[in-house]
Formats: structure tokens, C-alpha cells, sequence
């Protein structure tokens, strides 16, 4: 079986891109496109060279965890308790990535290096579509996401003075969750 090294490396990049971009979307560590895509890059180094030139098992996973830690510490700024949540996820999202993968393959051969499968469908057109899926993904969440936080914090206020009371919905505010623009609001009812 023959594989050649550029589409090894681009589908280990896109892979290791759309791991680093789920564990991103799910814990918002501090990070960007750019260092994901350089760590992807790196990691798909690691994985050229266990392919190519390690033989050993136990190498072989010892270079594939060491690849891991890297991955993480370049691609997100963490303190350790974030770092190890990270780390988690990462290896979480890579089984469930290799199953929903091999769900599409038509057969799977193990080397001493890991597994490799012969796909029905394009593994590269497969990883872009999930990696266009998280954007879109994150894209439609991020309304939800601020108006679960803003609408827990209206309460309904009764206002007295003198003898006048009105019922009125407040908004607490509580470090300016309510934003047009991007730019933190705040809201006075004249009433």
C-alpha cells in the first residue's frame, strides 16, 4: 500500500486542526487560528516521523503523548488546571473523531504505527467539513449563549415612593453581560 508523504501530512494537519478547534470551542482557552494551525503543523511532524522511522511500540506512544503536550502548549495559553481539561478533551475528541472515521471507511489495516484506513470518501473533504461545521457551529451558538446569560438576570422589581408603586423588569447587572456591538450597555428606565 502506498501513501504519499504530502497527503499524509495534510490530512494529519487538517485532523489535528479540527481536534485543537473543538477543544477550543468547547473550553474558549485563550488561542487563535494562527497557533492552531502551527501547532497541527508541528504534530503532523511527530506523526511523519512515528510513521517513518520508529518502529518500537512503546516509542511509538511515548512519541504520540509527547506530541500531545506539545500540541496543547502551543496552541493554547493555560494555566494547568485549563491545560489538563485541554489535554482531556483532546484525546476525547481523537477517539470520537476516529470513529466517526472509520464509520466511513470501507477497511482498516494496523501497522506498527497506528491504523490505517482505506476511506469510501475523501478524508480531507470529510475533515473540512467538520472544521466548517464548528465555525458555522459556533456562529449559531454564540446568540443562545448570551441570551441564556442575560435572560437569567431579569427580575421583576417593585418600585415605591410616596404613595406610587410601579412593577417594572430589571436588569441586574452583574459585570455588563447585555452588549450591542460589542460594547457593554447599560439600561435606565425613566418610568
Amino acid at each position: 500500500m502506498e501513501i504519499y508523504i504530502e497527503s499524509f501530512l495534510i490530512q494529519n494537519i487538517l485532523i489535528n486542526f479540527c481536534l485543537l478547534r473543538l477543544v477550543f470551542l468547547t473550553t474558549k482557552t485563550n488561542s487563535s487560528t494562527f497557533r492552531l494551525f502551527v501547532s497541527s503543523s508541528i504534530s503532523a511532524g511527530f506523526s511523519v516521523v512515528s510513521a517513518i522511522f520508529i518502529t518500537n511500540i512503546t516509542a511509538i506512544n511515548f512519541l504520540k503523548l509527547t506530541c500531545a503536550v506539545v500540541m496543547i502548549l502551543i496552541a493554547f495559553k493555560s494555566k494547568l488546571k485549563n491545560y489538563i481539561y485541554n489535554f482531556i478533551l483532546l484525546f476525547i475528541y481523537t477517539f470520537a473523531f476516529g470513529g466517526a472515521i472509520s464509520m466511513f471507511c470501507g477497511s482498516t489495516y494496523f501497522t506498527n504505527f497506528g491504523a490505517v484506513t482505506s476511506c469510501k470518501f475523501n478524508l480531507e473533504i470529510i475533515t473540512l467539513s467538520i472544521i466548517i461545521l464548528t465555525y458555522i457551529f459556533n456562529l449559531v451558538a454564540k446568540p443562545f449563549k448570551l441570551n441564556f446569560k442575560s435572560c437569567k438576570y431579569i427580575y421583576e422589581v417593585i418600585l415605591k415612593l410616596n404613595n406610587e408603586t410601579i412593577k417594572i423588569n430589571a436588569y441586574l447587572d452583574t459585570g455588563n453581560l447585555l452588549e450591542h456591538n460589542g460594547n457593554p450597555v447599560i439600561i435606565v428606565d425613566f418610568n
